[in-house]
C-alpha cells in the first residue's frame, strides 16, 4: 500500500505507521519544488517488527482450609523473560 504526503515543510521527517505484521518501508518516489528524484536518489528502509503481545490464562480452583496453601497456575505466551503482576481482588 502506498501512501502519499505533500507539503512537508522540514527535514527529517516522521510519521506513525501502526504494520500488524513486519513491514519494510521504503521511499518510492519523491518531488521537490524543483525536481524529481530518481530511484538511485532513495536509499534506505525502515524495517518494523511486530512482536506478539503476550497473553496469560489463570488456572487453578480447590477448596483449602485456613492457613493451608493452594497452587494457581498462569500459562503464559509471547516471549519471555515476562513480568506478571496479580491480585486477589
Amino acid at each position: 500500500t502506498s501512501t502519499n504526503i505533500t507539503g512537508i515543510a522540514s527535514s527529517p521527517y516522521t510519521f506513525n505507521v501502526s504494520p500488524t505484521s513486519n513491514t519494510t518501508y521504503t521511499v518510492t518516489a519523491l518531488k521537490g519544488a524543483n525536481c524529481t528524484a530518481i530511484a538511485a536518489d532513495m536509499t534506505g528502509s525502515a524495517v518494523i517488527t511486530v512482536n506478539p503481545r503476550p497473553t496469560a490464562v489463570v488456572s487453578g480452583s480447590v477448596a483449602i482450609c485456613s492457613g493451608s496453601s493452594a497452587t494457581v497456575s498462569v500459562a503464559l505466551t509471547g516471549t519471555g523473560p515476562w513480568d506478571l503482576t496479580y491480585s486477589d481482588g
